[in-house]
């Protein structure tokens, strides 16, 4: 074609390229729509878990915790292996757990005790002290359904308590700490509420090396590679010779031995420390500090 006496046409080459460029234009646009889907879910998954934390937090002043008579006495009764007391010190640390103590019997985690609630003591109460209802179920009109509470119990929580500065009594009397419990509230994603494992299911304890001040953590395992991964949760549960008891995100996990592990957090540790305990199924860790 004689592109002088047609200026206004166009080659086939020149369309098969338009065509080429559009398409590689199109594809790249195909691509946000999974990841926005995903980043969507993890949204989603974030405000739930939220939502869990703010509605544990006020769970616990109404359940008195800090007081209540299955929780109390743990705090000063040593787990085995456990460094004493000292005055002025922070308690043991205890897990407030009645769906992992209607699991496991009571098992402890790691070293440290876990414990229920005077008034959670049936699987009717659990759920209703110690879980989120999903969300609204709507129906196929957009509105909500007859049961508009979707009642899934998917998010779950636990609760890892201490006294802070610990102080002997005066005359006869339980050890006081005026200045209140230390909580943490750790939420759940689809923990499973019944078990035939003699031990809550998702959990592995570990030899692993804390350094204070230090994110990288060293972790010994026996047997195949353990299933550890970014994001997961690590709780330091050292009794001797410090009292921890802390939850530490992990940030990185590499095999580095045969049976060996690195990992990274995404903090620095509080302690120094030698247990640590892989948690399959929790999504986030909040810290209200004492009350």
């Amino acid at each position: 074609m004689n592109r002088k006496n047609h200026p206004s046409g166009v080659t086939l080459t020149e369309v098969l390229v338009s065509i080429f460029v559009m398409g590689i234009g199109l594809m790249s646009l195909l691509v946000l729509f999974p990841l926005g889907a995903m980043n969507m879910a993890q949204a989603i998954k974030d405000d739930r878990a939220a939502h869990a934390g703010a509605n544990a937090a006020a769970i616990a002043r109404i359940l008195n915790i800090r007081d209540d008579a299955m929780v109390f006495p743990a705090y000063t009764n040593p787990p085995p292996g456990a460094a004493a007391l000292t005055p002025g010190g922070s308690s043991y640390p205890v897990y407030v757990d009645p769906i992992g103590v209607q699991i496991s019997g009571g098992a402890r985690l790691g070293g440290i005790t876990r414990v229920s609630h005077s008034a959670i003591t049936t699987p009717t109460s659990t759920k209703r002290w110690l879980s989120l209802p999903d969300d609204i179920n709507f129906g196929t009109n957009g509105r909500p359904a007859n049961n508009p509470l979707e009642r899934e119990v998917r998010y779950s929580w636990a609760y890892l308590c201490r006294q802070v500065e610990w102080q002997a009594p005066v005359g006869p009397g339980p050890w006081t700490s005026p200045q209140g419990v230390e909580l943490t509230v750790v939420v759940y994603d689809g923990r499973p509420w019944l078990s035939d494992g003699g031990v809550p299911a998702g959990e592995r304890t570990y030899a692993a090396t804390f350094t204070k001040g230090q994110k990288t953590v060293t972790l010994t395992f026996g047997g195949a590679k353990p299933n550890i991964r970014k994001g997961m949760w690590i709780l330091d549960a050292t009794l001797n010779p410090t009292i921890n008891g802390y939850f530490y995100r992990i940030a990185s996990a590499e095999q580095i031995g045969p049976t060996t592990m690195q990992l990274v957090l995404t903090k620095n540790a509080r302690e120094n420390g030698n247990v640590g305990v892989v948690m399959d199924y929790v999504v986030e860790v909040f810290e209200k500090g004492a009350n």
